[in-house]
């Protein structure tokens, strides 16, 4: 996987106001990374239970106020309507770790 190319299809929806809803694992994994970066929180551990990690997160920034026009909220607006579908993987934990280095 090249995970450039899947962190790139992020930051494009992102220019949008509304931005296009992710549609995969790895989409997800990436947006979770940005966001952690954003929000200055450190990367959720790895486990395979992905709905759990993408739930902790979540958690996270809900007791974290943010403005409702920023790209943290933009990012949050993607992952609350995306459900990971599978476990977490180590290449997928990997985009994670990819993302959240490079934002």
């Amino acid at each position: 996987m090249i995970f450039s190319i899947v962190k790139q299809s992020i930051d494009i929806r992102l220019r949008f106001p509304n931005p296009p809803g992710i549609h995969a694992d790895t989409e997800c994994a990436a947006v979770m990374g940005m966001l952690a970066k954003e929000c200055e929180f450190s990367l959720p551990e790895y486990r395979t239970e992905f709905s759990v990690m993408r739930q902790k997160l979540l958690e996270w920034v809900y007791e974290k106020p943010a403005d409702q026009e920023s790209r943290a909220q933009r990012l949050v607006s993607l992952l609350e309507a995306y459900e990971p579908k599978a476990a977490l993987d180590h290449e997928t934990y990997e985009l994670m770790r990819y993302s959240y280095d490079c934002e």
